[in-house]
């Protein structure tokens, strides 16, 4: 629990266990995929989701259940007069979760009008493109289409959701804001630590990576004429809090520099930025990307300059009036996660999920400091290796 007087009357919570759909077989996945949205959509114990909403007419309360890939989660928020009415709405929704076949019954109709909808954008049928190659073809990754969302089951969907979240006792729990903690303690307690106990689940790998070969995909859809870039750098990351946040830096320093670049020296597009993420589960992973929008006749022209911008990057890259304002917006970013209960109780969840030391952050703003031009070309090397590039390329169906 972290008290804090930043919203006057606000308690937020985030709980997690490890597990998620890395624990259903393949038979089942797409009926876990939407096991929350199913069980959500059915209310909770002896109340249909039309009568819940009325129980709970005028509180501040809210609260929603999630299955990723190596874990389960609930999270919500309250305010202060209301808040053991929260605490009942996570009490029921491990020990009382409801089936509502009519309900869930309108969701799928609703998911099949979507994904047809879907079906016919070219921005959708891109981004559907991209996971599948991004992830080496991966049965696990594969989008979501109509034929198997007619595989669903409600049933394997709500017994998936009782075993997800079968029992408190196998979360961990992160309270933030302005509450009393004697009355927290003794809610917790009543209907959290009160929960039957269980042995703590771990994930199982189920060998989701990304591709390890380059590639390259071009679709071909719609008639407006722009064309859509995405270009994708992944690979293997040891992970460490430096290694982290020179990762940050590298993809700040890029971003700052693709806009000097491709949107202002050569107008070729209206927005582009750089992205990276990074992962410690299954096994330590970076992607480093690019994405932008443009005449479909400079495709060519502009990603040529992307990679020449990468190379520069690794052997020559001198500029410290760019690392410092890289730096300085990280040094914002660090500050900012002070300022609100949201982004306090995303940063402890973050650390516990990746069973990290939550003093490295408030260390981070010494290794952003320590940072030299010499890490930048360094990193750049490590992170811009060339082993494996994805290039993902969406044009209109006829170009002029």
């Amino acid at each position: 629990m972290k008290k804090t007087a930043l919203q006057q009357d606000e308690v937020m919570m985030y709980g997690f266990s490890k597990g998620g759909l890395s624990k259903v077989e393949d038979s089942d996945l797409v009926s876990a995929k939407y096991s929350n949205n199913i069980i959500e959509e059915s209310g909770l114990g002896d109340f249909n989701l039309t009568d819940l909403s009325k129980k709970l007419s005028g509180k501040m309360v809210s609260l929603t259940t999630g299955i990723s890939d190596l874990s389960e989660s609930i999270q919500g928020k309250s305010s202060l007069k209301d808040i053991e009415d929260f605490f009942r709405l996570i009490y029921l929704t491990f020990t009382n979760p409801r089936l509502d076949t009519e309900a869930s019954d309108i969701f799928l109709e609703k998911m099949k009008n979507y994904l047809q909808n879907a079906g016919m954008s070219p921005d959708n049928v891109f981004y559907d493109t991209i996971v599948v190659s991004l992830f080496g073809n991966n049965p696990r990754m594969k989008p979501m289409s109509i034929d198997q969302l007619n595989q669903l089951d409600p049933a394997k969907a709500y017994n998936v959701f009782k075993e997800r979240f079968n029992s408190a006792s196998d979360f961990e729990f992160v309270f933030v804001g302005n509450f009393d903690e004697d009355i927290m303690r003794s809610l917790v307690c009543r209907y959290i630590a009160s929960q039957p106990k269980v042995s703590k689940e771990n994930w199982i790998d189920r060998g989701v990576r990304y591709a390890n070969k380059s590639d390259e995909k071009t679709v071909k859809m719609g008639t407006e004429q722009k064309a859509t870039v995405f270009l994708s750098f992944p690979g293997k990351f040891e992970w460490t809090k430096k290694n982290a946040m020179e990762l940050t830096t590298l993809q700040k320093i890029f971003d700052i520099q693709l806009n000097e670049v491709i949107r202002e020296e050569l107008g070729g597009s209206y927005s582009v930025s750089a992205s990276t993420t990074y992962n410690k589960y299954p096994e330590p992973v970076f992607n480093n990307s690019v994405y932008f929008n443009c005449d479909p006749a400079r495709i060519d022209e502009l990603v040529s300059r992307v990679i020449m911008m990468i190379d520069s990057l690794k052997t020559s890259f001198k500029d410290e009036t760019t690392l410092l304002k890289a730096k300085e917006n990280q040094y914002k970013e660090i500050d900012d996660t002070f300022q609100d209960n949201s982004s306090i109780l995303n940063l402890i969840s973050s650390y516990l999920m990746f069973d990290a030391d939550l003093n490295d952050f408030f260390a981070g703003k010494d290794f952003v400091k320590a940072i030299t031009v010499e890490d930048i070309r360094n990193a750049a090397k490590k992170y811009f290796n060339g082993d494996v590039i994805l290039k993902y390329y969406l044009k209109p169906f006829i170009s002029k």
